[in-house]
């Protein structure tokens, strides 16, 4: 016993049994030391945990003993003593000898020719998984509180600034242009503001741009529908006087009238027609909305009044009063409240017959579009002036045949 003693002396003995079958003698002495390459030990203590030997021949050698296991019946050994005895390894969840759920591993050592069975009621293994979950759990939430708090911080910190320049953005898509994001950041954010500050000024500078060229546009547009308006009532007064003087036979009827309605209608300050005399030389005022005739009562074709070079060139010609000062010219025609004259020659089948003499008070009167309303009247009084010649030829013809 003393050898025995001394010789455990360091570590005490894990299990010590001995047991006398079929003449042989089992003796097992295990210490922790010499155990553990057959079960891999933590360190820490076993609760509740039972631990076997088994051998091939049956045998369940625990510190309570040796029991000799049923080989003749192994479908009703558990699990655990099955697969031992098996030489297996392995493990699973079954009831013990005592009829105790646990959770058994066995492992098989082909160097001693023993198994280790290690059993635990399910029940502890339970609460051992049920406090691992609830840790597990503790640190989730902890893990989770930590976390909602920093994205609460970084959220706070992103969107604060972003929802600033959506403040700002709404503001501006409303119409305010003035808007400015006050910059105290030289991050990424800092850097958005910046641009968008930079954005805004240029936006606003292209909004005024194009507010200036919309009023533009818009009063051009105005200015053209009232032109358009204008020349369209032109063109119906031109075709009503082309109607009235139509059925006048009587020249000097004819031309009295003619004056008088292109006066009148189109609010002119004078309206005067010219007939070419028999030899050519002169043009002479034959008819004027305004007698008596301030102007000469003939002018000189190819002279050099305004009259005199339409009748010699046939072409139309515009003169105005802003143009003669600025070129240091005059003439007797433009006084007064007079601001520009248009002179039109009056010709059928190309034979000149005289000139339509116009003038007006309004500085812009004359264009284009004007010139090109007038030009049409004049071959419509052209026209008038050729059948009331050719009416009074006839009716000279027919008092001296009877």
């Amino acid at each position: 016993m003393a050898d025995w003693a001394s010789a455990f002396a360091d570590e005490p003995p894990f299990v010590a049994v001995s047991h006398r079958q079929a003449n042989r003698w089992l003796i097992a002495v295990l210490t922790w030391s010499s155990f553990q390459p057959i079960l891999k030990h933590s360190g820490q203590p076993l609760d509740a945990v039972s631990i076997y030997l088994v051998t091939r021949d049956g045998l369940l050698i625990s510190t309570e003993g040796i029991v000799s296991l049923p080989l003749d019946a192994p479908e009703s050994l558990p699990e655990g003593l099955a697969g031992a005895v098996q030489g297996k390894t392995g493990l699973g969840d079954y009831v013990n000898l005592s009829g105790t759920p646990v959770t058994g591993v066995y492992r098989w050592n082909p160097e001693l020719q023993v198994a280790v069975l290690a059993e635990q009621p399910q029940t502890r293994v339970s609460e051992a998984g049920d406090t691992v979950t609830a840790m597990v759990l503790g640190a989730t939430l902890i893990v989770a509180l930590i976390t909602a708090a920093m994205a609460a911080w970084v959220t706070r910190r992103l969107t604060t600034p972003s929802v600033q320049l959506t403040e700002t953005a709404a503001r501006m898509a409303r119409g305010d242009l003035n808007q400015v994001v006050q910059i105290v950041r030289a991050d990424e954010i800092g850097i958005l503001a910046h641009a968008f500050n930079r954005m805004a000024s240029e936006l606003k500078i292209l909004y005024d741009d194009l507010e200036a060229k919309v009023a533009e546009r818009t009063q051009q547009l105005q200015w053209a529908n009232e032109r358009t308006r204008y020349h369209a009532a032109q063109l119906v007064l031109s075709a009503e006087v082309a109607c009235v003087i139509a059925s006048i036979r009587d020249l000097d009827t004819l031309l009295a009238t003619v004056v008088e309605l292109i006066g009148r209608a189109f609010e002119l300050h004078r309206a005067s027609i010219y007939l070419l005399d028999e030899k050519g030389e002169w043009v002479v005022c034959r008819a004027c909305s305004q007698p008596p005739f301030p102007l000469p009562d003939r002018e000189r074709v190819g002279g050099t009044t305004l009259i005199g070079c339409v009748a010699s060139t046939g072409r139309r010609q515009v003169v105005r009063i802003a143009e003669l000062q600025m070129s240091g010219e005059g003439t007797v025609a433009l006084q007064p409240p007079v601001q520009c004259e248009l002179a039109i020659p009056l010709c059928s089948r190309r034979q000149m017959l005289g000139v339509l003499h116009l003038q007006s008070n309004r500085p812009d009167s004359f264009d284009e579009d004007d010139q090109r309303v007038y030009q049409s009247l004049a071959g419509h009084i052209s026209i008038a002036i050729e059948n009331a010649r050719a009416y009074a030829i006839e009716r000279e013809t027919v008092e001296r045949l009877q």
